[in-house]
């Protein structure tokens, strides 16, 4: 009766049937790249680099020599460094063509001319004439975002900027991340270029599962990040019984529990971008593709919603 788009948060949460959303299916095996646009593949497992600081360049270096091929960086200089994610790209001897670079708008910068311009600030700190993919990092200021000032225009103004800079070439795919599914909505209604993508936090305790439903519904590719649970207390979520259960229950894998929440949320369709500074648990978190979750581990795990 409508309900799905004029009320979607609601119905995507508590009537997925309704709108066609209620396949929730698990991969038996996941794939090392996807398509999120026309010939634009992206790896499904990626570096993030937010609050690396000074170690960010060495850390990029790292990663890239440990096999990553998708960095995740943003113009919130506040979390993130991405003049020397660039650093640490160009120091690495990966070839740029190699190499799936994604970055955001910080919400200050909201407006059509800010955003035609802060792309271009992106293309120099990172050393590169186009990016794969670039977001709206907040749909607004709000939370304490931008303490004191005012964005020069909304999220419709900086979208209708990223369909410009991707016909252009200079963006080859453009999304958002931190949308809820009524803003996701107000996009698809007005959006000439649908988005590609779709990035927002994912654990067990708190799975997005609205989103995620409207991404399926709408064939968006989703992209998790804090999937070990970092904006909530990552301690408690890797040393929580289940996650451990599961761990222990692959034990001859060397599974971690680190291992297991990635698995679970690429199991689930979604991509990931953990983030280590650790050599070793870089390659800990790159090798969770691998660990194959039954059935009933993934129910175990979604069981944690809300706890």
């Amino acid at each position: 009766m409508g309900e799905c788009v004029r009320n979607p948060g609601y119905m995507y949460y508590n009537c997925p049937r309704s709108c066609l959303v209620c396949n929730v299916t698990y991969l038996d095996t996941v794939p090392e790249q996807v398509e999120i646009a026309p010939g634009v593949w992206m790896p499904t497992i990626g570096f993030g680099t937010a609050g690396l600081g000074d170690a960010t360049a060495e850390a990029v270096a790292s990663a890239l020599a440990n096999g990553y091929r998708l960095l995740d960086s943003a113009q919130a200089r506040e979390w993130y460094r991405e003049d020397l994610v660039g650093e640490g790209l160009a120091a690495s001897g990966v070839p740029r063509s190699q190499v799936f670079l994604t970055s955001k708008l910080h919400p200050r910068n909201l407006g059509y001319w800010n955003t035609l311009s802060m792309v271009r600030q992106s293309l120099a700190d990172l050393r590169t004439d186009y990016l794969d993919l670039f977001l709206l990092h907040y749909p607004d200021c709000g939370a304490g975002l931008c303490p004191g000032l005012n964005p020069e225009g909304t999220w419709q103004d900086s979208w209708a900027a990223l369909e410009e800079l991707a016909a252009e070439g200079l963006v080859r795919a453009i999304g958002v991340a931190n949308f809820d599914v009524v803003q996701l909505e107000a996009l698809r209604l007005a959006a000439r270029t649908p988005p590609a993508l779709v990035q927002t936090g994912m654990e067990p305790r708190d799975p997005g599962a609205a989103v995620r439903a409207w991404c399926r519904r709408h064939g968006v590719r989703h992209q998790a990040y804090s999937s070990l649970g970092t904006q909530r207390g990552a301690a408690a979520l890797l040393g929580h019984p289940v996650v451990r259960g599961v761990a222990a229950a692959h034990a001859d894998a060397g599974a971690t529990p680190a291992q297991v929440l990635l698995a679970w949320a690429l199991r689930h369709g979604s991509a990931v971008v953990p983030r280590s500074a650790s050599p070793a648990h870089q390659r800990e978190n790159l090798a969770a593709a691998r660990l194959a979750l039954s059935a009933a581990e993934m129910q175990d795990l979604d069981g944690l919603d809300g706890a």
